[in-house]
């Protein structure tokens, strides 16, 4: 959601990642998950607030919709796949 509203991938994560850092310790889940789940979330829905929506429409020569068609949909899967991708690897990390 913070990205969403940012605008930044890199900000949006770090701040969620900023809210979260004060719980790591008493949560019973791994950190580096902790930060996989931050990361794929954060990931998801690039738009058009986005720094990087605009080189993408640019450089690839691409109207506004096209991109927003493209990159949003790209992204936002990938989102959706890594997150049970996260979930399967917390299941790992508590096992070990």
């Amino acid at each position: 959601m913070l990205h969403f509203a940012i605008g930044s991938v890199s900000v949006g994560a770090i701040t969620a990642a900023g809210i979260i850092s004060p719980i790591v310790g008493s949560l019973s889940v791994d950190p580096v998950v902790i930060a996989l789940a931050i990361a794929s979330g954060a990931m998801f829905a690039l738009h058009v607030n986005s720094n990087f929506f605009w080189m993408f429409s640019t450089l690839l020569d691409l109207s506004t919709k096209g991109s927003l068609k493209t990159l949003t949909t790209a992204t936002s899967l990938g989102a959706v796949v890594s997150l049970p991708l996260v979930l399967v690897a917390s299941l790992v990390a508590a096992a070990v």
